[in-house]
């Protein structure tokens, strides 16, 4: 299983379950990938806590054998019958297996615009949820936040949809409590309680 994250971790679980050894191989230190900075779902699941309880799952299950800070240096063979090395935390181990599931899951977009990493009040979603996880006040008692979708998306490098946006805006609405709608057009079909979405034109004429 290559990949600790939490489709991994919920993958090498079931399989274990189901009484086959599971080598669970993670580039870094920690268990847990993009989730360990996700803290809530819209419907207020506290996903810290469900990571917590995963992760111990993992680690105690006796047919799950964990390899963090690991990479692959070598991997040959053919279905059914594999040989990966792989170097870790534990040194370097020689692994035979019949079957690979690759859940490296995905990277985050570092935007280069509406300056971002110039001005400490321009955040991503997932630094916005980690300062109000932390109770920031400059965060929590904003008067209005501004949240630009699309990003990075919907352009010429990368004509597609993240397909992840909206729920986080609400998410970020709910625990801020203070997302005021602006003046000017909204979308009616956007519209939820008052938070409020003002379409606009993005590159290539897609809005």
């Amino acid at each position: 299983m290559v990949g600790g994250g939490l489709a991994g971790m919920t993958c090498a679980f079931s399989i274990a379950d189901q009484g086959h050894e599971v080598h669970l191989v993670e580039k870094e230190s920690d268990l847990g990938g993009i989730a360990r900075k996700i803290h809530y779902t819209l419907e207020g699941f506290d996903v810290q806590a469900y990571l917590r309880d995963l992760v111990r799952k993992v680690y105690q299950h006796p047919l799950i054998h964990v390899y963090t800070e690991a990479t692959i240096t070598e991997a040959s063979g053919y279905i059914g019958s594999f040989v990966t090395r792989v170097k870790s935390e534990r040194g370097v181990t020689e692994i035979k297996h019949g079957a690979a599931v690759i859940a490296i899951g995905a990277d985050v977009y570092k935007p280069t615009e509406y300056l971002y990493g110039e001005d400490d009040r321009v955040l991503t979603h997932l630094e916005l949820e980690e300062r109000i996880a932390q109770g920031d006040e400059r965060v929590i008692n904003s008067q209005s936040l501004v949240m630009i979708q699309c990003i990075g998306c919907r352009n010429e490098d990368r004509n597609y949809c993240s397909r992840i946006c909206l729920q986080p805006v609400h998410q970020k609405r709910f625990k801020t409590e203070r997302a005021q709608p602006p003046d000017g057009y909204h979308h009616p079909l956007s519209r939820y309680e008052n938070l409020w979405f003002q379409r606009g034109l993005l590159p290539g004429g897609l809005g």
